[in-house]
């Protein structure tokens, strides 16, 4: 009798083991949040007309729920009128907490794309930070209001 009560405590434990990893990898997979946050997801500009070459400064405010500091990546785009362009992805760190902040030098209107130099007329910049977790992975999304793109002086 002693053999199998010892036998069916091992597949007692087995079972427990297989119970709580999949509890844990149901938990992380459906319930888990990503730390980074845009309490406002649509940034402000502090300019309102800029001209390619300029640096475009974002005002806007994250927050970071875990008790570590992380670094990101970062993509963003220009949006315009009947264009898009990619601009280069960065590395981004966040401490714990929320940070209102003015972004300079991120946001660069570029001088020209593919179709020549960039044009006059309403654009906006969106992007998202790249969360990674345990089991997920989350792009938190942004945009900034529209500004004025005017020729070059």
């Amino acid at each position: 009798m002693e053999r199998h009560t010892v036998k069916r405590f091992l597949y007692l434990i087995q079972w427990a083991i297989v119970g709580g990893l999949a509890a844990y990898f149901i938990n992380a997979k459906y319930y888990s949040q990503p730390y980074l946050s845009y309490p406002n997801p649509v940034f402000q500009t502090v300019e309102k007309v800029v001209h390619p070459g300029e640096v475009l400064h974002l005002k806007l405010r994250r927050c970071n729920s875990d008790a570590v500091a992380h670094i990101y990546p970062l993509a963003r785009k220009l949006v315009g009128p009947s264009t898009s362009v990619v601009l280069p992805i960065l590395s981004v760190a966040i401490e714990p907490g929320c940070h209102p902040m003015e972004i300079s030098g991120l946001q660069t209107i570029p001088l020209s794309d593919e179709d020549g130099p960039t044009k006059p007329g309403t654009y906006h910049i969106e992007g998202f930070g790249q969360v990674v977790g345990e089991v997920n992975t989350w792009n938190v999304h942004w945009r900034s209001v529209d500004f004025k793109v005017e020729e070059s002086k």
